[in-house]
């Protein structure tokens, strides 16, 4: 009972701790960009065209916009101030939920506590990155909620632990990239654990939700995923390698699977905004600037081409684009249909580069390890969009203290992941030396928790480092609390190790 007394007033120190911090940066934040009115394209959108832009996007969750939509409703003179209390509440309730995590692993109160601060302290960089209002912000809290589901399923089969679990898996398919290869990922896992019926039922809601909210792009065009970007990202990924570029104007020079309609654009785009106009086929007037401009140039595309899905795209473009507010958010230089079969053929193009030349991607791959690896800044906000991160500096300078755990926590992630592996196939074969490599492992006594971490940081790493060239260092930072547990739990090895040592 005192255990638990003492852990209910820590955590009342943790709120109060995280709170009264995010006031002080709040008034020392001198550009501070929430106390201005915002007034744009954007906000015009949500007040007065809500429901005609979402029946058209197709860049990003559709649930983001919805978000932004009612913190407009709440207060118009500056949604992203709403967004910001929305994300930090979230941010604070998920400290709390790692000081659990972080005290199971560490079992000391007073630790758990300091690492806590540390950890509820670097969130307000991510708070205040982009305003508190990209689609990526509910990441550490959407990835908070599916590793404490998954341990709470792990330790007692009961109602409110399924619910919570199915919650945390609809909401992390939902609204984030991978989001359901990781949901799937984790009812396999889980597999032999959960009741086979009711994984039936999970599996239902969560196909049933993600139906939902991809139904669009399904209908529109023809992709089961949140966003319509893939193609252009895979042709960046491909691009990003030193040697590519020859490669691939290469290919598109000697073969004839891209029409001509496409070679142009590419070319065209190349030639005005160089690679960064090719990868996203900006060979167009700009959708809200140069409208009748637009118009023409892709009536001219349409009529001489003999492309039916060509026009198909055209023939939906011309039909919005006499409502510029359906390209006020998203990714604006993809929002056209045509982008979307742009994207399309830069996706094969891609594909067809590294099935011909595997090894000229190595340049890319290693580039995007590396950019993933920055991802233990991010918190610091002096090398990720530093000028889009509007806090004190000693604010930033403080948080390279947490950034040395978090960077040591995608070493050890490997590290539990490897030994986890080598246990189970120890633990499912029989051979000579077993008994002898099965001590030397038992040095590493990694728990489910920490099991299931350092294979989430993995898995995570592994996709966005094969997909994504240059934005890892923040669509990792969802996963880095993980990196935390993980160092954490390699010290407390090390220091068990320690004392075992010693006692005999």
């Amino acid at each position: 009972m005192n255990l638990l007394g003492s852990i209910h007033k820590q955590q009342k120190i943790l709120i109060l701790i995280s709170f009264f911090y995010r006031v002080l940066i709040f008034l020392c934040s001198k550009e501070n960009p929430f106390i201005t009115r915002k007034i744009n394209s954007y906000t015009e959108m949500l007040d007065n065209y809500f429901l005609s832009f979402i029946s058209y996007e197709h860049t990003k969750p559709i649930l983001f916009f919805f978000k932004d939509y009612l913190a407009f409703k709440i207060y118009p003179y500056n949604y992203s101030l709403i967004n910001l209390l929305i994300i930090s509440v979230l941010d604070i309730i998920s400290v709390l939920i790692y000081y659990q995590l972080i005290l199971k692993i560490s079992g000391n109160l007073k630790n758990s506590l300091i690492i806590s601060i540390l950890l509820s302290f670097s969130f307000v960089t991510w708070e205040y990155w982009r305003e508190a209002s990209h689609y990526d912000h509910l990441n550490i809290f959407l990835f908070a909620i599916f590793l404490h589901s998954n341990y709470l399923i792990f330790l007692k089969k009961r109602f409110t632990n399924y619910l919570y679990y199915t919650f945390s898996l609809i909401f992390i398919s939902i609204m984030t990239s991978f989001g359901v290869i990781f949901a799937l990922t984790s009812i396999v896992i889980n597999f032999k654990i959960i009741n086979k019926k009711v994984i039936c039922i999970i599996l239902s809601f969560l196909f049933s939700f993600y139906l939902i909210f991809v139904s669009g792009n399904i209908k529109n065009h023809g992709t089961p995923l949140l966003s319509t970007v893939g193609g252009q990202n895979l042709l960046q990924f491909v691009w990003n390698s030193n040697n590519a570029e020859a490669q691939i104007f290469q290919k598109l020079d000697n073969s004839n699977k891209y029409p001509s309609w496409y070679k142009n654009c590419f070319y065209e785009a190349f030639r005005e905004n160089g690679k960064y106009g090719s990868i996203y086929g900006k060979c167009f007037p700009d959708p809200i600037k140069d409208n009748i401009e637009l118009k023409k140039y892709l009536l001219n595309l349409s009529n001489n081409s003999k492309d039916k899905k060509l026009k198909s795209y055209v023939k939906k473009d011309l039909e919005v684009l006499d409502n510029p507010f359906h390209f006020a958010g998203g990714v604006g230089e993809v929002k056209l249909g045509f982008s979307v079969y742009y994207g399309k053929y830069s996706s094969k193009l891609a594909r067809d580069v590294i099935i011909e030349n595997p090894f000229v991607i190595l340049n890319s791959l290693l580039r995007s390890v590396y950019s993933g690896l920055t991802s233990s800044l991010f918190f610091t906000g002096l090398y990720y969009e530093s000028q889009l991160i509007k806090v004190p500096i000693f604010h930033k300078f403080f948080n390279f203290i947490i950034s040395v755990f978090l960077f040591w926590g995608i070493v050890f992630s490997i590290i539990y992941s490897t030994l986890s592996l080598a246990k189970f196939i120890l633990n499912n074969i029989h051979f000579k030396f077993k008994s002898y490599l099965y001590l030397k492992l038992k040095f590493f006594n990694s728990d489910y928790l920490l099991n299931y971490a350092s294979f989430f940081v993995i898995l995570n790493y592994f996709l966005f480092s094969i997909t994504t060239c240059c934005e890892n260092s923040r669509m990792l930072v969802g996963i880095l609390p993980y990196c935390l547990l993980t160092t954490i739990g390699f010290l407390i090895n090390i220091r068990d190790k320690k004392l075992n040592l010693l006692k005999s």
